[in-house]
């Protein structure tokens, strides 16, 4: 797919790639939120994303059914009526596109028999003008230029109005079902999308006898190109020609001609690809899949789906011609029995608008996935190196690339891989952990930030926390000096740290003769061994062995006489 060598600076687009070259069911991190629904309705959806991350979409209001803008995706904002629709709740206003300008078209209609429509248009002060001839309005380039139709449904005929107040101009059908070569059969035509750059329209044309839905591109308002010989449907098209939306495939020979599989496709260049669907669908079945957004980048968006008895639908996108499935990666993100079923748009900053559907409830309800903010974790010590026993102050500090930092939720410290526990997040973004009985090494300490609905998860660099053994110092005595031939002396060695609490054992010498050991105890810092000597003169010495904590040391040297 060339259009998917034409990637930009965004550090989504890289992340998508990345995700892509790896395996189907991976996305780059994306943090769902739900578009709320509007005071008193009773229906709503969203529909479409502009550049800033606004939804556009529709909810049945008091007064009807009325075009909505969701600011950020989360603020519900109505836009007005006709001053002739104003009260009159038989007429339903929907959205159908928004431009880079932030002006809007959609479609006023009746609800009921008999189905009138015609097109409106919103200036950048959300003031609505009825487009003059229209039927439906279906794209909006950044200059202005209007695409749409005369008419609606059946008898319709795709025009485009360089401005809201102009006059509409026709575009012409192809040759294969030209209307004015035989006017009785029921021809009809229509626009789907208009490139931002308003160069191009896609649409479809058909007539009675004619049966699929001949794709159309038009430039300048001329055609250049029928881009299938089977149904197809353009959900979009790109300043540079090129179109996606979904076409009809044919079964095998011995199928029955009415079932197809629907696929999803690009079109560039002259050349139909057939973009495919998620794999594993049972062979009987029509599977189909469906493209409705493309970005700058290159990134394509909408839904694959198979069906029998059943539908089973998951939102999906494409990079650079290989399917992710949205549904997999981000739907642990949304309530119990809920499902990412479509993809119904995507802007250039990787924003996506997501259908979900609850089977056992049929219900559905608007998403906004949003790129999570990149945060990096990083980890400093009061102390380092530090000595066995000192108290060691770590603080992890989480700082986002944007906006401001995390002040809820608890970061996981590791020591070594091993979980050490967690600890919460502060006003200012930091978590500390403060190891009490770290043993001499190195200590290879970790801190994960878990992330949240609009941040990414981070983990810190190992962070090398070294503990040296702590010095210590050696003394010795006896319980009595001078002693008498056969009375018991007890020896006493004091080992004194330089911090922490003393452990470990002491051998007592008369020379270069061991006499024998005693055991530390750490509340004292002494310990005790007692003999009886024969008369004479001994050089007791007290030697600490040292530890992986504490650092060896020999006591000076005791003259210890025996009468």
């Amino acid at each position: 797919m060339k259009t998917g060598t034409v990637i930009t600076a965004c550090a989504f687009v890289a992340l998508l790639l990345s995700a892509a070259a790896g395996a189907q069911n991976q996305t780059p991190p994306l943090g769902l939120t739900k578009i709320p629904a509007p005071d008193g309705s009773s229906d709503f959806g969203g529909q479409a994303l502009d550049a800033q991350g606004n939804v556009f979409g529709g909810a049945q209001l008091s007064s009807g059914f009325n075009l909505i803008k969701w600011i950020g995706g989360t603020t519900p904002v109505a836009y007005p009526r006709l001053p002739a629709d104003q009260n009159n709740t038989g007429i339903g206003y929907s959205f159908s596109a928004v431009n880079a300008a932030g002006l809007v078209v959609g479609l006023a209609g009746a609800e009921q028999f008999p189905f009138t429509s015609k097109g409106i248009y919103w200036d950048a002060s959300k003031h609505p003008f009825a487009v003059a001839q229209s039927g439906e309005l279906h794209g909006i380039s950044d200059s202005g230029v209007i695409a749409g139709q005369l008419g609606r449904s059946t008898g319709s005929t795709a025009a485009y109005w360089a401005s809201p107040s102009s006059q509409p101009v026709l575009l012409p059908y192809p040759t294969q079902i030209d209307c004015a070569v035989d006017p009785e059969k029921d021809c009809y035509s229509w626009t789907s999308a208009i490139s931002p750059n308003g160069k191009y329209i896609v649409g479809a044309s058909s007539r009675g006898d004619y049966h699929s839905d001949m794709g159309i591109l038009w430039a300048n308002g001329t055609q250049v190109a029928n881009y299938s010989d089977w149904d197809v449907i353009g959900s979009r098209v790109t300043n540079a020609g090129v179109v996606i939306g979904s076409h009809r495939t044919p079964f095998e020979s011995d199928t029955p001609p009415e079932l197809y599989k629907g696929h999803a496709f690009i079109w560039e260049a002259g050349t139909l690809t057939d973009l495919g669907c998620l794999p594993g669908a049972p062979p009987d079945t029509t599977f189909r899949s469906n493209a409705t957004a493309i970005n700058s980048s290159g990134v394509i968006v909408g839904s694959s789906e198979w069906s029998q008895t059943s539908y089973v639908r998951h939102a999906v996108m494409w990079v650079n011609g290989q399917i992710i499935d949205l549904n997999s990666s981000l739907g642990s993100q949304l309530p119990a029995g809920w499902t990412l079923e479509s993809a119904i748009d995507i802007n250039d900053a990787g924003e996506i608008l997501l259908l979900a559907s609850n089977d056992e409830t049929s219900d559905f309800a608007t998403y906004l996935a949003k790129p999570l903010i990149t945060t990096h974790t990083t980890i400093t010590s009061n102390i380092n190196p530090s000595t066995y026993g000192q108290q060691i102050h770590l603080i992890a500090k989480v700082s986002p690339d944007s906006g401001p930092v995390p002040t809820v939720g608890n970061v996981s410290w590791y020591d070594n891989g091993v979980l050490l526990g967690t600890a919460r997040l502060t006003s200012i973004g930091t978590s500390s952990w403060e190891p009490s009985t770290w043993t001499g090494g190195v200590h290879e300490v970790t801190a994960e930030f878990p992330g949240s609905s609009t941040l990414g998860t981070s983990t810190s660099p190992i962070f090398k926390q070294t503990v040296n053994a702590a010095s210590t110092r050696t003394t010795v005595s006896a319980s009595i000096n001078p002693a008498t031939h056969g009375q018991p002396v007890q020896l006493i060695a004091t080992v004194v740290p330089s911090s922490g609490t003393i452990a470990g054992t002491v051998t007592f010498k008369s020379g270069s003769s061991v006499l024998g050991t005693g055991t530390l105890d750490g509340r004292t810092k002494q310990a005790y061994f007692t003999t009886t000597f024969a008369k004479g003169t001994y050089a007791i010495t007290a030697v600490f062995g040292g530890s992986q904590n504490f650092v060896a040391s020999n006591s000076s040297t005791l003259t210890l006489t025996v009468k």
